[in-house]
């Protein structure tokens, strides 16, 4: 967990910061760090409200001090999920330590943006991403959109132009711009005949007379975007990678995490691959604590000429097989996707086997330096024999930790 504010805003007397996100929620929480990243990148100060980090607790009274984030920041993001409403709507009162699990939090920034909203309409922007029942939230409840992005964040609050006015106007940009989408559509071996088929805009009349500036633009890089599903800053050069690397996953988010691959990776047909430096072993990687892992989701987006294009999801928990938290965490969200009634043809194991370091590699596989056949090539382990028993597979292995994981499935271990 981190929090986009500087140390000396906690001695100052009155807190600024440009936007200010209120929310609760595994899956929110993420969406949330990843646009507060990308804010940050535009030179904006963003507070996110994560409440039980040590920074946190080492401010003045949690109250006041939320009292002078929502009353001062120049814009406030309520993200109204269901993991928020329940917040809101417990009936405990708040006790004098403001405990993080009796809601307190929720209830008290709900009613700073309420009497704000009394005074000032332009500085909330209020996003539903779920169908919930708001009838007794007391705030106006009417949400712009129903998808949290940069480019929608940006537009409500009239910094649109900071998306594209680097490459709006020259040739020489619109240029550097084709040979990102050349980047995108080689990593998805897409040949350049192939992209009128991909993107109307792309003739073959642009293509062979090389006239890509005339009909690149923002609306056309948006479609491109949109169609990959990959990060639109990259073609500004806003960003240097086309997939965004999640840092909050499986781990100590078990249950949430598997209802959003169930319902997000495994409804449309994708697959997890678990990568590692090395086959997992416990007995070895106790001792050395350097096999790390990270979880990849392919899913698939459209098929041209035969072949089926794909897009990519990566999440990087900072995890060590070694580290029995990471393993236990893992373990208990693989049998939460089984009790769903998902297969283990679902995932896969991978080892990495070249001599950069895991980090490495899913940096350069989300800025599209390598291709996902060269990263993922084989099976090189298997994930279920890490959580079956002896009696259901003869290659089962750790089976002295199962029993301690098994009647917990789709439980986090803190």
């Amino acid at each position: 967990m981190f929090n986009f504010f500087n140390k000396k805003h906690i001695k100052k007397s009155k807190l600024k910061f440009d936007f200010a996100f209120s929310f609760s929620g595994g899956e929110t929480r993420q969406k949330v760090v990843d646009i507060a990243e990308k804010l940050k990148k535009f030179g904006f100060e963003v507070f996110v409200d994560i409440w039980y980090t040590k920074e946190m607790q080492q401010v003045s009274h949690p109250k006041d001090y939320l009292t002078e984030v929502f009353t001062n920041a120049k814009y406030v993001i309520l993200i109204l999920n269901k993991a928020y409403m329940y917040e809101f709507e417990k009936k405990s009162n708040c006790n004098k330590n403001f405990n993080t699990k009796d809601g307190c939090y929720v209830k008290h920034e709900v009613k700073i943006i309420s009497q704000r909203l009394k005074k000032e309409t332009r500085f909330l922007m209020k996003i539903q991403t779920e169908d919930i029942n708001l009838e007794n939230f007391p705030i106006n409840y009417d949400t712009p959109l129903h998808n949290l992005s940069l480019r929608e964040i940006l537009n409500f609050f009239g910094y649109q132009h900071l998306l594209t006015k680097k490459y709006e106007n020259t040739k020489e940009n619109k240029l550097q711009i084709k040979e990102k989408i050349e980047k995108l559509f080689t990593f998805h071996n897409i040949y350049l005949e192939e992209w009128p088929l991909v993107i109307k805009e792309f003739t073959y009349d642009v293509i062979e007379k090389n006239k890509f500036y005339e009909v690149i633009n923002p609306n056309l890089i948006n479609i491109i975007a949109n169609k990959f599903k990959v990060n639109e800053q990259i073609f500004y050069n806003n960003d240097d990678k086309f997939y965004n690397i999640h840092r909050y996953g499986f781990y100590k988010n078990v249950k949430s995490f598997s209802d959003y691959v169930y319902n997000k990776i495994y409804k449309k047909n994708g697959k997890m691959y678990i990568i590692s430096k090395k086959t997992p072993d416990k007995e070895i990687d106790e001792k050395n604590k350097n096999n790390r892992f990270a979880l990849i989701f392919r899913i698939p987006l459209f098929e041209i000429n035969n072949k089926q294009i794909y897009t990519y999801e990566i999440y990087d928990d900072s995890c060590d097989w070694g580290y029995w938290k990471c393993r236990y965490n893992l373990k208990s969200f693989l049998l939460c996707l089984r009790g769903k009634g998902i297969f283990d043809s679902f995932w896969q194991g991978s080892v990495v086997t070249n001599e950069k370091s895991l980090y490495e590699n899913l940096e350069d596989f989300a800025s599209g330096n390598i291709k996902f056949e060269s990263f993922i090539n084989k099976i090189d382990w298997y994930p279920e024999d890490f959580i079956d028993t002896p009696q259901q597979n003869i290659r089962a292995k750790e089976y002295d930790e199962l029993e301690k994981i098994k009647d917990k499935k789709c439980e986090s271990f803190y």
